[in-house]
């Protein structure tokens, strides 16, 4: 049986691995490689999916409802209000994932704004750097909320994490990309965060 500091130790190794060697890192690489449409779309996948590890649903976010859950969810922790938060996912969200563009009339820039997402009367604008700020601070916020034992936190990641298609802490420090930025398969089959 694990104990209270086995369950934090998982919890702590999969979040530095996932979110912070692999998704932080690309976003540095899509940066550095001036890639402002490439750095949003992933910002706005990862926004729903660090959302999902609070809500605790990872496995069902493919339906409309608990993907818009799990954006809110995150987005709101980012500082934008819960008014916005419907016209954001649908407007800049799903333009990006379904469509590449946001679904109005936009620009996105790689930095310059004192908001990461920017609405004004009929235009949309993005700003992927202080949008990443945005993201990392909430982000780190979070990971030490769950650490320090805060809401329900760690059993709503395990719960998220419980999926068969999510990596394990274990399992992530052997895949995805490798130090020399090389490509390593993943497979939809393995054990959960809380599996020993």
């Amino acid at each position: 049986m694990q104990t209270e500091n086995d369950r934090i130790k998982r919890a702590r190794e999969w979040l530095e691995k996932v979110v912070e060697k692999w998704m932080i890192k690309d976003i540095n690489a899509c940066i550095e490689g001036k890639a402002n449409y490439t750095a949003a779309l992933a910002l706005s996948v990862y926004t729903e999916v660090l959302g999902g590890l609070i809500t605790g649903n990872l496995e069902n976010s493919s339906s409309e409802k608990d993907g818009f859950k799990n954006y809110k969810t995150f987005l709101t922790r980012m500082g934008y209000s819960e008014k916005k938060v419907g016209k954001i996912y649908g407007l800049v969200r799903c333009g990006f994932v379904h469509q590449y563009f946001i679904k109005k009339e936009s620009t996105v820039y790689m930095n310059d704004g004192t908001k990461g997402i920017d609405i004004k009367n009929d235009r949309i604008d993005f700003y992927v750097e202080k949008y990443f700020q945005e993201f990392q601070d909430a982000y780190y916020k979070y990971k030490n909320d769950l650490l320090a034992g805060k809401e329900d936190l760690l059993e709503k990641l395990e719960e998220a994490l419980s999926s068969k298609d999510i990596p394990s802490a274990a399992r992530a420090s052997k895949e995805g990309p490798n130090e020399t930025g090389d490509v390593v398969k993943t497979s939809p089959n393995v054990t959960t965060l809380s599996s020993s």
